[in-house]
């Protein structure tokens, strides 16, 4: 079975990296004329926010699947590419997330959703690190759930 529930939360913000060129150009000619331009560049490297910052699925029944969605956002003008690393317990219980990558245009957004299973009654906490390309930012989504065998747990669809 699986348990849908919404998640509310304060959006974590990634601020954006920005790089400011001041030079100038000089050309030489054949005449032994130099002529200097000015030359102004500025980059600015994507970032990514995620809503909420954390998860918390509570007690849930072992076996049984529960469900969150969380949105990862980009609110940089530059498009960018992105990848979800895992780190934490497994053997308590098991974290997924669809989609683990993407693609983002300019200012978008994407549902991500966030599953547990209880595989023990025992706390299970894990950390899913989002992390952006260009510019290798990243965001972390802290994960935990209790797996419980009192079938009072059960959550109903």
């Amino acid at each position: 079975a699986v348990v849908s529930t919404q998640s509310t939360g304060v959006v974590q913000e990634v601020p954006e990296t920005k790089f400011h060129l001041h030079s100038h150009i000089q050309l030489h000619y054949n005449n032994n004329h130099i002529q200097s331009i000015p030359v102004h560049a500025r980059i600015i490297l994507p970032s990514l926010y995620i809503s909420p910052q954390s998860v918390d699925f509570g007690t849930c029944l072992v076996g049984q699947t529960s469900q969150v969605t969380v949105r990862l956002i980009n609110p940089s003008n530059s498009p960018m590419r992105w990848y979800a690393q895992y780190t934490g317990e497994t053997g308590e219980g098991e974290f997924s997330i669809t989609p683990s990558s993407g693609e983002f245009m300019q200012a978008d957004s994407c549902l991500l959703s966030i599953s547990y299973t209880a595989k023990t009654n025992k706390i299970c906490n894990g950390v899913y690190r989002f992390v952006s390309s260009p510019g290798k930012r990243a965001v972390e989504l802290c994960l935990a759930g209790t797996g419980s065998h009192d079938e009072r747990m059960q959550k109903l669809l």
